[in-house]
């Protein structure tokens, strides 16, 4: 996806010219990405359910996001169990 690579050109081109990390500064559009790039919703549901990430959108925040995608129904992520 053409908003992935140039977000991760953006990310290096800022962490080359500072001082300091600028991971935080991007982690929400780093994580809206991730979530515009995903194939189906249990594959959310996996990324959701791992301790690994932090996320910064809230459960009703992520549910707007994936009702831009035309593949994702609206009652499919209704339906959608996130607990926060």
């Amino acid at each position: 996806m053409q908003f992935d690579r140039d977000l991760r050109k953006l990310i290096t081109f800022f962490s080359e010219t500072s001082n300091r990390s600028v991971r935080d500064v991007f982690s929400r559009a780093t994580q809206l990405s991730t979530i515009l790039q995903m194939e189906n919703i249990e594959e959310l549901l996996s990324y959701w359910t791992n301790d690994r990430e932090v996320w910064v959108f809230t459960v009703d925040e992520i549910k707007q996001i994936l009702k831009c995608r035309i593949e994702f129904s609206e009652q499919d992520i209704a339906k959608m169990e996130l607990h926060s």
